[in-house]
């Protein structure tokens, strides 16, 4: 179809241009072929062929259809802008008229919108708008050149920008084109081209110290001067279009004479007045300027001046190169300078403001030392003159300071402390500089109080920072900052008392708020100001006031500012604070996009990177709470991580938010290396940090050691967290809304030992601890339902010990109240269903005639999207609830739902443990499920339900291989994906032993990661497999199959339930049911009572001295369990099956396959039968056998129908027949005293 509508276009293309017939452009069928072209390109995109094909098409019916001409010449400019290369293919006019657009488009962009400069986007659009005009002009064309110089302009721009060296070089290969062009002599053009060639090569000449390009710049601006009578035109259009600005009425720039005149300084002073070029240069210019020229400069002057023009560029490109050579050329400067002179201080303050750049850019402790002992030095050769020291000393705070902020060494800040009070010291408080020492002296201390928590040093910072602002001008430049830090440490101290005062004033210099050129210094005190009033308000209203004021000011500063990420994340902890207080889902998903920028802005090594990444884990692990989004928890994990490891000390906060992720993934996933993880962190001691005594870490480890008891039920993990969790609820210092959430923590906990001990004093307490958390929890705040979910169980469990109504009543208002407060998709509220109606069925009763309400809540719980384990959950405690009330179709509704969750809890990015210990808590599920199925009269539905769930386990290679091959027919590298995260995965099979030592080497956390990461990619790729053609059900359960079993055969399911056992016998497409009379505790004893004899017997006979009569007592035992089994499961199905004794003469064996289920798979059903007695097993009576299973069948095993059906249907490979020799009484071994007497097959002789 595409190749048909490329080849017609191409031919009425050509019709059109030979004949002229305009018509042939403009039909439907053209129309349809456009369409079908665009189609395929918005599809897949085309190639440049045909987009050729259909851009020319396009531009010839644009010049020829007017109701067309707009939309056709823009797809053309568009198709053309991304095959450039192809322009040949249009008429000549139609480039020259694209190249025009391009060019106009590109320098619209450079010129930015409302005096805004354009940013890097812009830039890099407008290059390549110029480029592809370039392309479109083609070589040899008049212009083509000069719009090629204006790309050299616009690299200069970007260079400039960025930094990236091959932009500079290209730039000035670019700016050659017109002078290199023979074409070209518009003198204006050339004028302005050798004005900006001259600039960029005397940037580089800076950058580089390539003399070359120092002697190109000078003799450029000389060929420019030259042209100075003539009118230039700005360079912005094609000539013959008119120009938007007016023409510029010298051709050199004002400023050109100044930059002229220091290029040849420059020259003159590395190459020497006799130099043939500034000859030559000196011919044209007045004795004025070459007066300018040759006057004496600083000492060192030649190399400072390039070095300041390379620490401005480094300063805005973050270039070390560049960085360094300037540094390289400070040097040179600073050696040739007069010691401890003004000159030589000043050299060495730039070499001092330059290494801390180059300590900003590394965050290398070496230049950290470097930069130390540079400021020490500059102090050193200013002591001896008192002005220039105390002028010296902001230089070593500032340097000090930063050598701190890298290396958090104290003693830094000890020393600035020493240095700011000697030189205060020295002079009074007259003097100029006494404001600004004491600026310094307060900055310092404030540093060091953060850094120390002393509140000496928070008294001493408040101190100086009051005696600056005394001394320190209104119209101060600093003064903003310094009320700013004045207000902050009295926050922190909490010695601004009245905030409301406070905050009265801030406003008065703002305005009212709507001022958009307010003082951004002013606006940054009063968002802090509304902060702290709100934190210690905890009202709503509050943080919303704060929140609009952050908002105000980043619209003043915006996106861009350095400064925008630190409020960008205040913002963020607004829009937080106002979820917790409301439960509003848009307030959490704007705080964690806010905190999302705020990330992105920071650099990768930035100081607050730990706490944004922080405060982002702890957010998304918010989120994944309330929506059960498992990319979101995956995302808190990693974040957390992250902020950990850039943590520069063990961080409180860090270690719960990370610790909150993990515990959230956990609850969704269920692996339980991510609990360990959690307790491990919280276990976290370091005597020199907060970590031991953080109120924080210790109520996340008290929940998370609770939360691992609910798994593993290890006792000393429900004690430590009982003992932990009493500690941290007697700190009443903590803020109501965390202290409500370890009351709660600790309430669940009581109640958990209640249930193991029985103690009615932790009952009380429980119910005490947890109505004190609800009092604690604001009305509206987004986890008051998880506080009114745990008073509801302990008052419901306390009910159920002594009996009161008001408790049962108390309890179902409560969970009603938190369900009518929780949003339906909010990942907690089937769990609140579930306790409803949990008590529901407490309150009404479990009889049939009981009222429906439980069962209603039951089944609209179960119908929620959940995490696997909570659904599972509802399910089986709804199945219960119904089969307690005889009603047996939606047993097996509930039980169903839970069978199809079992893939879930096996998923495939869990290890092995973690996989058996969640399918464990549906243990016995599959048999419950069939046993309602037959309470309900569908026998067939019962063997269905079995094999679905057991599939989970049982599924095996041939599932996976048969499925791979047809997968990798269609898609053989989607096949080639899966097989290699298979074997990463260990083919579903983790090796636990290897997975503990890759948790010793690696740590357990990067294990886990590891393997979830596999899981989910996994995922992915069999979604991807199940979107093909055909592979919907691609490693989906199947339908049971249809047996095709040999005759007189039968597949025999003994399904073993709490409500029922029976045998199914499948024969011929038919299922038969065959109650048993036993129960399944009954079973239960008789198979953990033969494991148990089995282990002794292996024991006993280890010992050759009991080996014997161990032995005859095994014997009894197996027989006695054997004749059991024949009683009560073997007899009645072989009866059942009309197998009364073995075959006639001649006549094949018939054939079982048992498929046993729960502990009855621990039995050899094989074997069952009234077996010899005790003493004929060892010759001493002639007594036969009476009867057995092997009398009458031959008995195989299949753990599943569906393998079974693929044994069956597997061509057997037939081998040469081999004979079994068996020796009752072998010498020197063991005799085998019952081998004489084992019925052999007809026609054999009998025992060797």
């Amino acid at each position: 179809m595409l190749e048909e509508a490329v080849r017609r276009l191409e031919e009425r293309t050509a019709r059109y241009t030979a004949e002229g017939d305009a018509s042939v452009l403009r039909t439907q069928d053209a129309q349809a072929d456009v369409d079908a072209v665009l189609e395929a390109m918005s599809a897949n995109g085309l190639t440049p062929e045909v987009a050729c094909v259909l851009g020319v098409f396009l531009f010839h019916r644009c010049e020829t259809n007017p109701e067309t001409r707009t939309d056709d010449a823009l797809l053309t400019l568009e198709i053309f802008s991304h095959i450039p290369d192809r322009a040949d293919a249009l008429p000549r006019r139609a480039r020259n008229s694209a190249a025009h657009i391009w060019n106009d488009r590109a320098t619209a962009l450079l010129q930015g919108v409302d005096g805004v400069p354009p940013d890097l986007r812009e830039v890099d659009e407008a290059i390549r708008l110029y480029c592809i005009a370039v392309l479109m002009l083609g070589p040899g064309h008049a212009m083509a050149s000069i719009v090629a110089a204006r790309v050299g302009t616009a690299l200069m721009r970007r260079f400039r920008m960025t930094g990236v060296a091959t932009d500079l070089d290209e730039a000035i290969d670019r700016m050659r084109s017109p002078l290199e062009d023979p074409q070209q002599d518009d003198e204006r053009t050339r004028a302005a081209c050798l004005v900006n060639l001259g600039t960029a090569l005397r940037l580089r000449f800076s950058l580089r110290g390539a003399l070359e390009d120092l002697s190109e710049a000078v003799l450029r601006w000389r060929d420019a001067r030259q042209l100075e009578s003539v009118a230039l035109e700005p360079l912005g259009r094609l000539s013959g279009q008119p120009s938007r600005q007016p023409s510029v009425q010298r051709a050199v720039p004002p400023h050109l004479g100044d930059e002229f005149v220091l290029a040849c300084a420059l020259l003159l002073h590395w190459k020497g007045a006799a130099d043939p070029l500034l000859i030559s240069v000196r011919e044209h210019m007045t004795p004025t300027e070459w007066e300018a020229v040759a006057q004496a400069r600083p000492p060192g002057w030649q190399w400072a001046q390039p070095a300041g023009e390379a620490l401005r560029h480094a300063s805005t490109t973050g270039d070390l190169v560049v960085l360094d050579h300037a540094l390289a050329l400070l040097l040179n400067a600073a050696e040739v300078c007069q010691r401890g002179s003004a000159d030589h201080l000043a050299v060495l303050r730039r070499m001092e403001s330059a290494l801390m750049s180059r300590l900003s850019l590394t965050d290398d402790l070496e230049d950290a030392s470097e930069l130390a002992i540079s400021a020490r030095l500059n102090v050193d050769l200013a002591a001896a003159t008192p002005d220039l020291l105390i002028e010296q000393l902001p230089y070593l705070t500032a340097s000090l300071r930063a050598c701190h902020r890298h290396s958090r060494l104290v003693p830094l800040l000890d020393e600035a402390i020493d240095w700011l009070q000697y030189g205060l010291e020295h002079i009074g408080p007259g003097h100029p500089a006494w404001g600004t020492l004491h600026s310094n002296l307060g900055v310092v201390y404030q540093d060091r109080y953060a850094a120390t928590d002393d509140d000496a040093d928070g008294a001493a910072a408040e101190a100086a920072l009051r005696s600056a602002l005394a001394h320190l001008p209104a119209d101060q430049a600093d003064r903003p900052r310094l009320e700013e830090r004045l207000v902050r440490v009295q926050l922190s101290r909490g010695t601004l008392d009245d905030v409301e005062s406070a905050l009265t004033r801030q406003r008065k210099k703002v305005g009212d708020g709507s001022d958009a050129v307010s003082n951004p210094d002013d606006r940054i005190l009063l968002g802090l100001l509304l902060t702290n009033r709100a934190s210690r308000s905890g009202s709503a209203a509050g943080w919303e006031e704060a929140a609009a004021e952050i908002e105000r000011l980043i619209a003043v500063i915006g996106h861009q500012a350095e400064d925008f990420p630190e409020h960008a994340s205040a913002l963020s902890t607004c829009e937080w604070e106002l979820y917790q207080l409301t439960g509003e889902q848009a307030r959490l998903d704007r705080a964690v996009t806010l905190a999302e920028w705020t990330l992105d802005a920071f650099p990768p090594d930035h100081p607050d990177g730990a706490t944004v990444a922080s405060n982002l884990c702890n957010l998304l692990a918010d989120r994944a709470y309330a929506t059960g989004s498992l990319d979101d928890v995956h995302a808190a994990v990693a974040y957390g991580r992250k902020a950990v490891a850039l943590s520069l000390e063990p961080d409180p906060a860090a270690i719960v938010n990370l610790a909150k992720a993990l515990s959230e993934r956990f609850r969704l996933h269920g692996n339980l290396a991510d609990l360990d993880e959690a307790i491990a962190l919280c276990r976290t001691t370091d005597a020199e940090s907060a970590i031991a005594d953080s109120p924080a870490v210790q109520g996340s480890l008290a929940l998370h050691l609770a939360m691992r008891y609910d798994e593993t039920h290890r006792a000393e993990d429900l004690a430590e967290a009982i003992e932990v969790g009493r500690g941290v609820i007697r700190n009443e210092r903590l803020p109501g809304p965390r202290r409500a959430g370890y009351h709660s923590n600790h309430a669940a906990a009581l109640l958990t030992r209640h249930r193991l001990h029985h103690d009615i004093a932790d009952l009380d307490e429980a119910v005490a601890t947890a109505r004190q958390a609800l009092a604690l929890v604001g009305p509206s705040a987004p986890d008051r339902s998880t506080f009114l979910s745990h008073l509801a169980g302990a008052l419901a469990e306390r009910h159920a010990v002594r009996p009161a109504a008001g408790d049962l009543h108390e309890a179902i208002d409560c969970l009603r109240t938190a369900i009518d407060a929780t949003p339906e998709h909010h990942s907690d509220f089937p769990r609140l269903l579930h306790n409803l109606a949990t008590l529901l069925g407490f309150r009404d009763g479990r009889s049939s005639a009981a009222p429906d309400e439980a069962m209603e809540v039951w089944r609209r719980a179960a119908s929620l999207t959940a995490h696997p384990t909570m659904r599972l959950r509802v399910a089986l405690d709804w199945g219960a609830e119904a089969a307690a009330r005889d009603n047996w179709e939606q047993a097996l509704d509930a039980y169903t739902t839970a069978v199809g969750l079992l893939p879930q809890l096996a998923w495939i990015g869990l290890g092995r443990t973690d996989q058996q210990r969640l399918l464990a808590k549906a243990s016995g599920l599959a048999s419950d499920a069939a046993a309602s199925a037959l309470f309900a009269g569908r026998p067939d539905r019962a063997v269905e339900v079995l094999e679905q769930a057991r599939a989970v386990l049982f599924t095996g290679e041939w599932q996976w291989t048969a499925d791979v091959a047809a997968l990798r027919a269609i898609a053989p590298d989607l096949a080639d994906q899966l097989t290699d995260i298979r074997e990463q995965l260990g083919g579903q099979l983790v090796d636990e032993s290897a997975s503990r030592l890759l948790d010793a080497v690696r740590g357990a956390g990067a294990n886990a990661d590891a393997r979830m990461a596999l899981g989910r990619r996994w995922d992915e790729a069999v979604d991807a497999a199940r979107r093909l053609p055909g592979l919907a059900a691609f490693l989906r359960d199947r339908p049971s199959p249809v047996l095709e079993l040999p005759e007189s055969s039968a597949a025999v399911i003994v399904n073993v339930s709490r409500y029922r056992c029976d045998a199914l016998l499948i024969t011929d497409h038919d299922v038969r049911v065959v109650p048993l009379r036993v129960s399944a505790r009954e079973i239960a004893d008789v198979a953990v009572s033969h494991l148990v004899m089995q282990s002794q017997h292996a024991y006993e006979t280890s010992f050759k001295a009991t080996a014997p009569a161990a032995a005859l007592v095994r014997e009894h035992s197996l027989t006695e369990t054997l004749a059991w089994l024949w009683e009560h499961i073997a007899r009645p199905v072989l009866d059942a099956l009309g197998h009364t004794g073995p075959p006639a003469q001649g006549q094949p064996w018939p054939r079982v396959w048992w498929c046993p289920t729960s502990m009855l798979t621990h039995l050899p059903l094989h074997a069952a039968g009234e077996h010899e007695s005790l003493g004929a097993a060892h010759g001493a009576s002639d007594e036969p056998a009476r009867d057995s299973v092997m009398d009458r069948v031959v008995s195989s095993y299949t753990p599943t129908l569906r393998a079974l059906a693929t044994a069956l249907t597997t061509p057997v490979r037939h081998t040469e027949p081999r004979l079994l020799s068996v020796a009752p009484e072998p010498p020197d071994q063991r005799a085998l005293p019952g081998a004489r007497r084992e019925p052999c097959p007809r026609g054999c002789p009998g025992p060797a």
